[in-house]
C-alpha cells in the first residue's frame, strides 16, 4: 500500500450529526413554527430494546451487563484513604530499604547500626562539617 491508494473507501454513515436548534428568543414577533427543525435521528431500522427503558434510566453497562453495586460508605472511605496514603508509604519503604542496603551491603557497616540515630548524625556532621 503506497500512500493509501489501495485502501477501500469508508462506508456511508447511517446517521447525520445532531445539531442543536437555534435558541428561542423571547420578546420577538416570530411565529412559533419558524424555528429550525428538530435534530435528525438515525435513519436505519431500530433494533428491539435500542431505546431507553420504560423507567427512564439508561442501562448501566449496556444490554447484558449487570449493574454495578454501590459499596458501603465505610469501605469507600477506607479505599479512598488507602489511595491517598499508598504513595507516601511506598516512598518511606523505599527510603528504609535504601538506607539498609546502602549502609550494610555497599558501605560495609553492621545491620544494627543502621537504625541508630547517632550513626546518621555522625554522617551528617562528616558531610557538612567545616573543613
Amino acid at each position: 500500500m503506497i500512500n493509501g491508494q489501495d485502501r477501500p473507501k469508508a462506508p456511508a454513515r447511517d446517521t447525520e450529526p445532531v445539531r442543536a436548534a437555534a435558541p428561542i428568543r423571547r420578546g420577538t414577533a416570530e411565529a412559533p413554527g419558524t424555528a429550525e427543525a428538530a435534530p435528525r435521528r438515525p435513519s436505519g431500522p431500530t433494533e428491539a430494546g435500542a431505546g431507553r427503558p420504560t423507567d427512564g434510566k439508561p442501562p448501566a453497562g449496556g444490554p447484558g451487563k449487570p449493574r454495578r453495586r454501590r459499596m458501603h460508605p465505610a469501605l469507600r472511605g477506607l479505599l479512598w484513604t488507602l489511595r491517598l496514603t499508598i504513595v507516601p508509604l511506598l516512598c518511606i519503604a523505599a527510603l528504609i530499604a535504601g538506607l539498609y542496603v546502602g549502609y550494610t551491603k555497599i558501605g560495609g557497616g553492621s545491620a544494627a547500626d543502621v537504625w541508630k540515630l547517632e550513626t546518621w548524625l555522625h554522617m551528617f556532621d562528616l558531610i557538612f562539617a567545616d573543613s
